[in-house]
């Protein structure tokens, strides 16, 4: 398990200078004196704005991989949301979060066919939204939803539904 602590400084405000997500982990830090650059209105789903202050993560996914993202921000009404593009964020979300209340714990999960490169936006909902906070991130590639299974003194080949293949020494 990855631990990454921000302490200080100007980054992660905006995508250009976006926080690196490395791995699976938990990525902790703070919103309190950031600006909100942020609020998508529409097109995010489960998101209806968000204009506290925010921090931006960034990862690069590989085709297939798949991630879960939670965040919890125990002081405040906090929103999570992912998109493809910080310039059109209501055209490339891919998923989002606003459980409207403070304290909430938002979560998002998301597949990534094609790979590529992510924004993770937490952001406050009112804002005055700003504070403390976990994101704890989890990457996992997809499964194909195949099992070959290998079994002795079977003499024959057989095809069972679409998960499964029995192998025989023929």
């Amino acid at each position: 398990s990855l631990d990454v602590v921000i302490e200080s400084g100007p980054f992660g405000e905006t995508c250009g200078d976006a926080l690196p997500i490395s791995g699976s982990g938990t990525y902790s830090g703070s919103t309190a004196g950031a600006v909100g650059d942020y609020s998508p209105t529409t097109g995010c789903p489960d998101v209806t704005g968000a204009s506290g202050a925010d921090h931006v993560y960034v990862v690069t996914l590989s085709p297939g991989d798949n991630l879960s993202a939670t965040l919890d921000m125990p002081d405040q009404d906090a929103a999570l949301y992912a998109a493809t593009d910080c310039g059109s964020i209501a055209s490339t979300c891919v998923a989002g979060s606003d459980s409207a209340g403070t304290g909430l714990t938002e979560s998002i999960n998301f597949a990534s066919p094609a790979g590529g490169t992510y924004y993770i936006f937490v952001d406050g909902y009112w804002s005055y939204s700003e504070g403390a906070y976990d994101l704890d991130i989890e990457i996992s590639q997809a499964s194909t939803g195949a099992t070959l299974y290998f079994y002795e003194n079977v003499d024959y080949a057989t095809y069972i539904g679409t998960h499964e293949l029995l192998v025989g020494p023929g």
